[in-house]
């Protein structure tokens, strides 16, 4: 999904610059916001946030989603993988997350996933850090699955709390970030598009003030 959005970005003139979600990518992101590197914000993929706030290995810091907001940088949000959790090997996950459906991402990395109470947590994290934010933002939702491991058929398919997630981020988010649902998964490539364009959109209406 986020591979398909930078095509759009860059076919329509746009430098990009990745960042993988693993913790360090976040932070490098924020701080090169804080340097004026960085002009605009499609933010595909926020389990770093998830992770800092249960340990696990893909955590932030508190900074995270906050800047562009506090500096006014257009941006759209994505909840790719937010509901995630990333340890080591099987024998490195903490026993309270034991009796649930674990996910072997590779030999090194196991992956569990958020219940729906947790989801609700997440959400209210989210709108909190996301209250700093100035002028319009957007929060766009694929209701069929935050990852590939949560679509239809898969280990971490939990509609119940997604919807727990999207609900509370509904209530909780200042009114100047939009909500925007899609009936489709992260990686469609159709809902990448919107994304970039949907940022585009945002940065053509800021360059006109």
């Amino acid at each position: 999904g986020a591979m398909q959005a930078i095509a759009v970005l860059e076919a329509a003139g746009y430098e990009t610059i990745t960042f993988h979600a693993i913790g360090a990518g976040g932070r490098a992101m924020e701080q090169l916001m804080r340097e004026g590197v960085i002009g605009a914000v499609l933010d595909y993929s926020t389990i770093e946030v998830s992770n800092q706030m249960f340990d696990a290995l893909l955590a932030a810091d508190d900074a995270r989603l906050t800047t562009a907001g506090k500096l006014g940088l257009p941006q759209v949000f994505c909840p790719g993988a937010i509901e995630v959790l990333v340890f080591g090997p099987p024998e490195t996950v903490p026993a309270l997350y034991k009796g649930r459906t674990l996910i072997r991402h590779s030999p090194q990395i196991t992956d569990v996933r958020l219940n729906k109470t947790e989801m609700m947590r997440v959400a209210e994290e989210v709108a909190k850090r996301l209250r700093h934010t100035k002028g319009e933002a957007v929060f766009l939702i694929p209701t069929a699955g935050f990852d590939s491991y949560a679509v239809k058929g898969k280990g971490f398919h939990d509609p119940a709390a997604d919807r727990a997630f999207t609900e509370t981020l509904k209530a909780r988010l200042p009114k100047n970030i939009r909500v925007v649902e899609r009936a489709t998964h992260i990686d469609d490539p159709v809902f990448a598009t919107e994304a970039a364009n949907t940022l585009i959109a945002l940065m053509q209406a800021k360059a006109k003030r």
